[in-house]
């Protein structure tokens, strides 16, 4: 659950990152570099690798928390 609430906010950075630099093409296309603000390549590669990043920054603790006795926690 904890994880999945984390994982949520990452989806929500990502696809409102995303409608913004379609919003700001034309000024990003300036910045660029042999390719168009519009490559759809591009959006894919870097939304997943924000995504998987994400995730894992979200998955690893809840692991790791998992694997607590809650009573040992409680008591310290």
């Amino acid at each position: 659950m904890v994880a999945w609430q984390g994982i949520r906010l990452v989806l929500i950075g990502v696809g409102l990152g995303a409608m913004a630099a379609t919003g700001l093409a034309r000024t990003i296309d300036s910045l660029l570099y042999e390719t168009s603000a519009a490559d759809p390549l591009t959006y894919i590669v870097v939304s997943a690798a924000v995504i998987f990043v994400g995730s894992l920054a979200c998955v690893a603790p809840a692991v790791r928390a998992v694997r607590l006795d809650a009573m040992a926690v409680l008591r310290q």
